[in-house]
């Protein structure tokens, strides 16, 4: 597994841990709402360690991050699919969990997307998508 450098933006610090696999970490900010005016520096972010190459994401909450729901929307739109080959959540309070669960049935991602309570779970689910 390589690490690469973190990205810091204002709501999250991005790294690529696996280079052959394009597996990039993010994990957002304590205490800080995830908004839509942060979309251009994380896409910037994802672009820079993906070389413009889709990517999967290994997403890893703290338990005092959120998001609103036009972040929610966005994040789950089409467009986004475009970026992400496929997303794992690594969660670990029951209120994000219920959170996740109804992103995933509500707002329908485009790309394959699974939660789970540890990071390497999450890896190795990920490490199976094409």
């Amino acid at each position: 597994m390589v690490v690469t450098d973190v990205i810091e933006t204002r709501c999250c610090f991005i790294n690529k841990i696996d280079e052959a696999q394009n597996i990039l970490r993010i994990e957002p900010k304590r205490d800080i709402e995830v908004e839509l005016d942060d979309i251009a520096d994380i896409d910037n972010a994802y672009k820079h360690l993906l070389n413009n190459e889709r990517g999967k994401f290994l997403v890893v909450f703290s338990e005092d991050c959120s998001s609103n729901k036009e972040m929610k929307e966005k994040l789950a739109s089409k467009e986004r699919s475009e970026i992400k080959k496929a997303e794992a959540l690594v969660i670990k309070s029951l209120a994000h969990r219920l959170e996740a669960n109804f992103y995933i049935r509500h707002f329908k991602p485009q790309h394959p997307i699974a939660v789970f309570t540890s990071e390497m779970k999450g890896i190795e689910w990920l490490k199976t998508i094409n």
